[in-house]
């Protein structure tokens, strides 16, 4: 080790001495100075926000800052109840109120040209549950009465009843919820009515002494659960309330029948007997599903009959009169025509004739329908006046045999096989026509390939080949006419009715008149509507068009306006377009969205002045609530759209089952 020590000593004393001693000494260049980097200081990572929401400012500075440097947030798109500004070295967050029992949350990230990236995190605590006291007063056989006292008076609540096995299905209340929803939006769709407006007449609010549900089953396991909710956008608002309950049983007699049921193609023949016993009873055949079950005929059979009983007794009708109106005695041989290829159920049951009670169980046989005889049928398809968004379909046929049509864009239908085709055609059928037949094809878009099919149909079958014509729409090319809308002022509708009475079945607790003028040239045809800020902005020129023209039609303009109903606090905006002779469309007129507030009514008096006496009216009034649907044969992307799910669907469904079938066989098992 010293022998070590002492050799590196002499390297080391050597290395100096040559370094000092130099004659030439060699001169570094200096260190260059280190680069300050910039770095955003936040006085917070993060905003903390109570339900209520409001306006929040985070301060930031910027150390070793670049001339140019400019601080962003990102992304630049943020969701609906949020959103962010920055200025003079601040971060202001606007946070709207939360109206729902979750909390949610965001996050921002902060740049600086040059500076590592920060974090700002936005939360917002959900809102406090608002309680909803259900109390049961009292059960029948039929109906039963709640006590409903909700904590906020003011809120919207939904009262929901079903059978307790089928709400145990969603022991998860969000699932419940959703599920509502979905029921409440087909329902609208169904309907044709905004879904906010269907809301409003399907929810309860305030305190409700003894509210009735009504048309339930005798001896029947229920829930009727209840929750608040924001409207339109059915925001679940509190915890949900169930209540359990068993309506009333009635006491049954074990009376029989003899049902006897064939089919010859569609006519179902049917001949019911009792059994030693000559009072009243309720018969009819309805189609099921291949695959119901007993259990499943029976409840929907039971259903239909106390269903239509509540609604006779709401026209005070009798249960005497309910039942010589819905029953019937003695042997009954009757025949009808069904739907081809079918699966119906023939069913008895006798019922009370001083209550309208069953007072029997549901006796039934099952029968299916054959095919429907073949029609020789030759239609021939004409396509005239194709515009960019329209066309005119005449159907010429052979004889006065029932035919039905459809028109589908080539895309719609693109990858359906014949058989799918037919089915899908056959799920577009509304009513079969006959005789020689004109209908319109609007909502069309421009330089796109459509079909329209013609078919012999009756009975829920096709009874020939498909007939097909193709064309392609226009080019659209903008045309220079005027068509535009002139709206400002609102005025309170319940203040107009008290003024001028004509008004009174336009007018609506919360919602205001909004004079529509008009702007048009001579000749053109002009259409008009009014849509949600938020619904408008989602929409293209294109998509609103093609909307406008299938869904409302033109705007009748005699007079040059129209009176428009809307809600408080609810953006609209007004739009309008115009198809000149040559089939041009203008340039879509998008007016300024306007915003109905109640301390910026006008005068209701000035309104009756200048718009008096709309009991006796010559033009229909525009209205978001009220739209006008005009018969098209276009197929509805919505069918469309459903109609592939369910295809989809079964194909799944039935190689499961293939699959599942093969596996059993191989294991010497069967499956039914």
């Amino acid at each position: 080790m010293k022998k070590i020590f002492l050799f590196a000593l002499f390297i080391s004393m050597c290395s100096f001495g040559f370094v000092s001693c130099s004659d030439d000494d060699e001169v570094l260049p200096p260190t260059p100075p280190t680069e300050e980097v910039p770095v955003i200081k936040l006085a917070s990572s993060a905003v903390e926000a109570e339900a209520v929401g409001g306006e929040f400012t985070v301060n930031y500075t910027i150390e070793n800052p670049s001339e140019a440097g400019e601080l962003t947030l990102s992304p630049a798109e943020t969701p609906e109840w949020l959103t962010a500004t920055v200025a003079d070295n601040q971060i202001t967050v606007t946070v709207a109120k939360n109206q729902t029992t979750e909390a949610r949350t965001f996050e921002f990230t902060v740049s600086y040209p040059k500076a590592a990236d920060a974090r700002l995190t936005v939360n917002q605590a959900a809102a406090a549950p608002k309680e909803i006291e259900v109390q049961l007063m009292d059960t029948s056989e039929m109906s039963v009465h709640f006590n409903i006292t909700p904590k906020d008076k003011e809120m919207r609540y939904v009262v929901m009843t079903f059978y307790t096995d089928m709400v145990n299905m969603f022991p998860d209340n969000k699932e419940l919820v959703a599920n509502d929803k979905r029921y409440f939006e087909q329902m609208a769709a169904d309907f044709e009515v905004p879904f906010g407006e269907l809301m409003e007449s399907n929810t309860a609010m305030g305190d409700q002494e003894l509210y009735p549900v009504e048309g339930l089953v005798p001896g029947k396991k229920y829930t009727t659960y209840v929750y608040g909710v924001s409207l339109p956008e059915y925001e679940q608002l509190t915890e949900i309330t169930r209540v359990e309950f068993e309506t009333t049983p009635v006491k049954k007699e074990e009376i029989k029948f003899d049902i006897a049921a064939t089919a010859k193609g569609i006519t179902v023949d049917l001949d019911i007997k009792p059994i030693n016993y000559e009072g009243m009873y309720s018969y009819d055949v309805i189609e099921f599903p291949d695959d119901a079950t007993d259990e499943q005929i029976i409840t929907r059979i039971e259903e239909d009959w106390y269903q239509a009983v509540t609604l006779y007794l709401m026209f005070d009708e009798t249960p005497e009169s309910i039942v010589s109106m819905m029953a019937t005695s003695g042997e009954c041989v009757w025949s009808t025509d069904k739907l081809a290829n079918r699966t119906y159920v023939a069913y008895a049951y006798a019922v009370d004739e001083k209550t309208a009670f069953m007072k029997s169980d549901v006796q039934f046989v099952r029968v299916k329908t054959g095919d429907v005889p073949p029609s020789n049928n030759v239609i021939d398809i004409q396509i005239s006046d194709i515009t960019p968004y329209t066309a005119k379909v005449m159907i010429m046929p052979s004889n006065e045999d029932p035919f039905a049509m459809v028109g589908v864009s080539t895309e719609q239908i693109k990858g359906l096989t014949d058989e799918e085709l037919s089915q899908f055609l056959m799920s577009m059928v509304t009513d079969p026509v006959t005789g020689p037949f004109e209908a319109d094809m609007r909502g069309l878009s421009p330089e796109t390939e459509y079909r329209v099919y013609a078919f012999g149909y009756y009975s829920g079958a096709i009874t020939t080949q498909l007939f097909e014509k193709r064309f392609t729409t226009a080019k659209a090319v903008p045309s220079d006419a005027r068509a535009a809308l002139n709206y400002a002022k609102f005025y309170d509708s319940m203040a107009v009715a008290e003024l001028d009475p004509g008004y009174k079945n336009m007018a609506k607790d919360g919602a205001v008149f909004i004079p529509v003028d008009f702007i048009f040239d001579e000749g053109t045809t002009f259409y008009s509507s009014f849509m949600t800020q938020k619904e408008a902005d989602s929409l293209t020129d294109e998509e609103i068009i093609t909307m406008v023209i299938d869904r409302f039609g033109p705007t009748k303009v005699t007079p040059p306006y129209s009176i428009l109903r809307a809600p408080y606090d609810l953006p609209v905006v007004g739009i309008a377009f115009a198809v000149d002779q040559e089939g041009r469309i203008t340039k879509l007129f998008r007016g300024a969205p306007v915003t109905a507030k109640a301390d910026q009514v006008s005068d209701p008096k000035e309104f009756v002045e200048k718009y008096p006496n709309p009991s006796t009216p010559t033009s229909k009034p525009v209205s978001m609530s009220t739209p006008t649907h005009q018969k098209s044969i276009m197929a509805e992307d919505a069918k469309v759209a459903n109609f592939k799910k369910e295809l989809t669907f079964n194909k799944s469904r039935k190689a499961y089952t293939e699959a599942m079938q093969a596996k059993a066989e191989a294991a010497g098992k069967h499956i039914r």
